[in-house]
């Protein structure tokens, strides 16, 4: 974007007269001031701060604040702000264009569950169309659905039998408890496979797509997740596993506990904090430093971006609208950091992501991107 032209919007910003796309502009620009990543005039920089500054204060109603706490309110609100802006709203990495969204109609977020559980006699059920309760009428004999649309196994069973739980494009996530306890977290265009019950010396699940995971520990029954090139095995911790099969690379992302990630043969133990990276077709594990809020900031309701290109943000947009994605010649190599609810219709989405220097068009159920 054009220096004057943000100028402009920070006098909008001021006037409370900036739209929400373009009040998460400026906020995030903000973000990037302080830590001296701008490029606006130092008389600017400092109005920038000012302005922002004023709007925070207002936000945590200073009016009803005691004068002599006013400057720790200021320091205070101005820390949680900073903080809390990295996983909020998205910033594009090229600011030299401005361009606009067009669009014959809009896609909105998905609001409801549209997952589907196959049971060991190969009968489809749609959960959505399940009340609150036993699962036993349609013969998931062992499970039950809670208020919340939870699914939960019990682990008190005579018969065991692999069922699969299949959370297709434009869906929410869909929360599943297994029989040992082990609660996981399916995203969209995801599914598992599980038994009913677990015997024997392993607890094994096969998955695809992406989950989260809260194992339940156990220390003579390691449980072991099947994803793609990756077997991920632990004895209790918290992990994410992202496991597309079109997207290039499959990660293991621990925030608790210890897990061993095995690829064609190679073996490798990873920490809290750390990833483990594997192509998706091919060998060989690679480890590094994770963003973990933006690894599971799916689970609370955001996209989440860490210096993330353009064509890997399409295909979550894809999968979470559940949209298509056309290229119209060469498009910019652009890449976002940050994040913005998931319950925005895609055209908000989209209004942020413009300023990438991209344009886009929705026309139907497809997202149009040319340079």
């Amino acid at each position: 974007m054009e220096k004057e032209n943000f100028y402009r919007l920070i006098d909008r910003y001021q006037a409370g007269e900036a739209t929400p796309g373009e009040q998460v502009l400026v906020e995030t620009y903000y973000r990037h001031l302080t830590q001296g990543r701008t490029e606006l005039e130092p008389g600017e920089e400092e109005r920038l701060r000012t302005v922002v500054l004023e709007k925070i204060l207002a936000r945590t109603k200073r009016r009803s604040i005691p004068m002599h706490r006013r400057v720790w309110v200021r320091f205070a609100a101005a820390a949680v702000f900073l903080f809390g802006i990295a996983t909020t709203y998205f910033l594009v990495s090229r600011k030299d264009k401005q361009t606009t969204v067009a669009y014959k109609t809009d896609v909105a977020a998905p609001v409801i569950n549209k997952a589907t559980l196959t049971i060991g006699n190969g009968k489809r059920i749609i959960l959505d169309n399940i009340g609150k309760g036993s699962l036993a009428a349609e013969g998931a004999v062992t499970a039950d659905k809670t208020g919340d649309g939870q699914i939960v196994y019990n682990s008190k069973v005579s018969t065991i039998e692999y069922h699969t739980l299949t959370n297709p494009k434009g869906s929410k996530p869909i929360q599943l408890t297994l029989a040992d306890g082990t609660t996981a977290w399916l995203n969209a265009a995801s599914s598992i496979t599980f038994p009913t019950a677990f015997t024997g010396g392993t607890r094994e699940v096969t998955m695809m797509g992406e989950a989260y995971f809260e194992v339940a520990h156990n220390s003579s029954k390691p449980f072991i997740v099947k994803a793609g090139e990756q077997d991920i095995k632990v004895l209790g911790t918290h992990f994410n596993i992202k496991a597309y099969r079109n997207e290039p690379v499959l990660t293991t992302t621990l925030l608790e506990g210890s897990v061993e990630v095995t690829s064609g043969g190679e073996h490798t133990v990873i920490l809290p904090g750390q990833q483990a990276v594997t192509p998706n077709l091919g060998s060989g594990i690679s480890v590094s430093t994770a963003n973990t809020e933006a690894a599971i900031a799916w689970i609370k309701g955001k996209f989440s971006f860490d210096n993330t290109d353009l064509k890997t943000a399409m295909r979550q947009l894809e999968r979470w609208y559940d949209v298509d994605v056309k290229y119209e010649a060469h498009v910019p190599d652009s890449h976002f950091f940050g994040g913005t609810p998931m319950s925005e219709n895609l055209s908000e989405v989209l209004k942020v992501m413009e300023l990438s220097g991209c344009h886009f068009k929705i026309e139907d159920k497809k997202i149009i991107v040319y340079p």
